[in-house]
């Protein structure tokens, strides 16, 4: 006992020598928050939000002083469950619930977003005929004819199309497309069956934020002026956010080298925006020697600089990446505006929380959360690195002048370590994330970096910034040509590691619970600065360790029945319905890590081998088939007239049919009713017990964001509506 005792005392007494770091954990607790709210089984009472002021009171009450520490926290949690809970309050409009089509829709035009396969056009105000009650209040419609003008923001088309709902997730644990579109007030999408006709011109009074997409769509045209293909794509997600017109080849290149973060706004690009502005005018006022001894140069520059930052992150669509560095740099500069050093962990904290506050459902994003720990990890190295004098960063660390070849070979070995270590601690903090999110992993990430981010920061991005300023005299062609050249040398870079062998790794999808012991881990070890902080390596390699263990379902089941998959061998399914355009199809094969999937009819046809034979793991007939995995069988019956047989045979039924019961049998059913309610759903066949059964809509609960949401029980905002 008491050695136990001499434990908890060090461990208070290192709790009080971290004073200055409690602050840092203050978003990560409201993140907590909203993560609770958003994984509760059902839509919670409004009457939790009176929790967050409450639990404030209690915090200054004099008797309750010494739980102060303990209600801060409850505090803070409570914080982020109220901001998750009124964002979903704040954003509620009706969603479709099933499709519909084709027929006339009115709407004006919010945004165009160019793709390979056509332009999407995203409208509000929708009018859709036949269409009373439950209409959405935004759509969005792929167009598939690009050669046609595109139709200015703020004007009100009309055009015929088919619509469907927003896609569920299409596993258990999945990502929610259909939340995605909820919190971006999308209600309904499809595709157009005809062309668009423009009903009215744009207002002229149609207001700030449609006056700033009518500039993007200038800056796309402008681009498409001068370059094309990839090179303008590019060029265009750089200037104004929009990646979806980058064809999939690109796309993959830079993936699999891990360039992709360029072509996604955030640190690098403004803080390479606002270090042109800041060091370029305060270089230019510090050329005028009456304007250098009477003027504050350095602050000038720092608030017209902040100015841009501004400017650029609504240009390129206030994405959540570019919100978070926009903050963080804002930050600094507003620090130089003070004389303040601003370049650590508490500007971190600072962002996180204002975004967290702010839009709290952006923290179930891979873009948040590969952004955010990306930062961590490289301010703490880096805080790290300069409490041990291994590396400096924002002052000279040569003491004297060097001169001559020898300084600039210094300079240059400096500039290339930086990167370097940038590079290794964002590939480091961004692993995890990538394998949970898109169970993928890149292997070169660091060369590609040491050679892409260079280019980017002196050539690509300074070229881009030149046109912002030249669009409004016509003068941009060559500053935009100059970027397109500097883009087609990061293509050849991320082509070159790209077809590097074993540059991409593809991996199974990774369990919530090891991802969330590295994620905390993580946590400890980069936001303490004392010994105890590599207590934390202790659940990153627990978490690491279960990574090499992922649990992989025998049986998917898509939402209402779409398709179904079946694993045949370690790395081969078998899916009722194929095609390399089948979106749930494509899901399912990046949770399984690539594995192959083939049709039934092509399984069927094959010639069985002595390795696998097919009649021994999935045996079909017209009327159905039977699987046949870990001792265990499953059923897929297509018809009634095999229920029968199955029901006192097989461990769990899969069918279409409707309301199905196998009277006197020990059966689990999974038939069409059940997948009507309970959405997309795997099957694991477990030897010497009943069929693991999960569902995705049970993990999420039934929530606004949910189909079918409004027939619940629970209809408190749907009422309010």
């Amino acid at each position: 006992m008491e050695f136990l005792r001499d434990k908890i005392a060090w461990l208070a007494a290192e709790f009080q020598m971290e004073r200055g770091r409690w602050l840092l954990w203050a978003p990560v607790l409201i993140g907590c928050g909203a993560w609770a709210y958003f994984s509760w089984p059902d839509e919670p009472s409004r009457w939790w939000l009176p929790a967050a002021p409450l639990l404030a009171l209690l915090c200054f009450a004099p008797p309750l002083k010494a739980a102060r520490p303990g209600l801060v926290v409850l505090l803070l949690l409570a914080m982020g469950w109220n901001a998750a809970q009124l964002a979903t309050m704040r954003v509620m409009h009706p969603m479709l619930r099933h499709e519909i089509g084709p027929l006339r829709i009115e709407g004006r035009v919010v945004e165009i977003e160019p793709s390979v396969s056509g332009v999407s056009v995203r409208l509000d105000d929708v009018k859709i005929d036949r269409l009373m009650a439950g209409a959405p209040r935004q759509v969005r419609i792929r167009l598939r004819d690009q050669s046609a003008e595109w139709p200015p923001p703020g004007s009100i088309v009309a055009i015929d199309a088919l619509l469907a709902p927003p896609q569920e997730p299409v596993a258990p644990g999945a990502y929610d497309f259909r939340r995605h579109a909820f919190f971006d007030g999308i209600g309904a999408q499809g595709f157009a069956r005809g062309s668009l006709s423009v009903v009215a011109p744009p207002k002229e009074d149609g207001g700030f934020m449609l006056w700033v997409e009518s500039v993007r769509e200038t800056i796309a045209e402008r681009v498409l002026r001068v370059l094309s293909g990839d090179q303008a794509q590019i060029a265009i997600a750089l200037l104004n956010g929009a990646q979806s017109g980058i064809s999939k080849p690109a796309l993959a290149d830079m993936r699999a080298s891990g360039l992709q973060h360029i072509l996604s706004i955030s640190g690098l690009h403004l803080a390479i925006v606002a270090a042109f502005v800041y060091v370029g005018l305060r270089s230019l006022l510090a050329l005028i020697p009456y304007v250098a001894l009477r003027w504050p140069i350095k602050k000038i520059a720092a608030g017209l600089s902040l100015v841009n930052l501004i400017v650029y992150t609504l240009l390129t669509g206030m994405l959540v990446p570019a919100i978070r560095s926009a903050i963080m740099t804002g930050i600094i500069m507003i620090a130089v505006l003070f004389d303040r050093r601003a370049l650590s962990l508490r500007t971190v904290a600072i962002a996180g929380i204002i975004l967290l506050l702010a839009a709290p459902q952006a923290l179930l994003g891979a873009s948040f959360q590969m952004s955010f720990a990306a930062v961590l990890v490289m301010v703490a190295g880096f805080e790290e690195l300069r409490r041990r004098r291994r590396l400096e960063i924002g002052r000279e660390r040569v003491q004297g002048r060097a001169i001559g070849l020898w300084g600039a070979a210094v300079k240059i070995a400096e500039h290339i370590a930086a990167i370097a270590t940038t590079s290794v601690l964002a590939s480091v903090a961004t692993a995890p994330v990538a394998l949970y999110n898109f169970q993928q992993i890149n292997w070169y990430g660091v060369i590609a970096n040491m050679l892409g981010i260079p280019l980017a920061t002196f050539w690509i991005m300074p070229a881009g910034f030149i046109s912002y300023f030249l669009m409004p005299f016509g003068l941009e062609a060559w500053a935009i040509k100059l970027m397109g050249w500097g883009i087609d040398a990061l293509m050849a870079i991320a082509a070159a590691v790209a077809a590097w062998p074993g540059a991409l790794i593809l991996t199974l999808a990774l369990p919530s619970y090891a991802f969330a012991l590295v994620l905390a881990g993580g946590l400890w070890l980069c936001l303490w600065t004392r010994r105890w902080r590599l207590f934390g390596l202790a659940p990153i390699a627990a978490g690491l360790a279960l990574c090499l263990f992922p649990s992989a379902p025998d049986i998917y089941i898509a939402p209402d029945f779409a398709n179904w998959a079946a694993r045949v061998e370690q790395r081969k399914f078998v899916a009722a319905r194929g095609g390399e355009r089948d979106f749930i199809l494509k899901q399912w094969r990046q949770r399984e890590g690539g594995r192959e999937f083939v049709t039934l009819k092509d399984y069927i046809a094959e010639p069985a081998s002595p390795a696998a034979p097919s009649s021994s793991v999935l045996r079909c007939d017209d009327l159905g088939c039977v699987y046949a995995a870990r001792t265990r069988e499953a059923a897929f019956v297509f018809d009634a007239a095999a229920l029968e047989e199955d029901c006192m045979t097989a461990a769990v039924i899969v069918t279409p049919l409707w309301h199905v019961n196998c009277p006197g049998s020990t059966a689990m059913i999974v038939d069409g009713r059940w997948v009507k309610r309970h959405g997309a759903t795997s099957i694991t066949l477990r030897e010497n017990a009943p069929p693991e059964i999960l569902s995705a809509r049970d993990r999420w609960g039934a929530r606004p964001w949910s189909p079918g949401w409004r027939t619940e029980e629970r209809r408190w905002m749907a009422d309010d509506k």
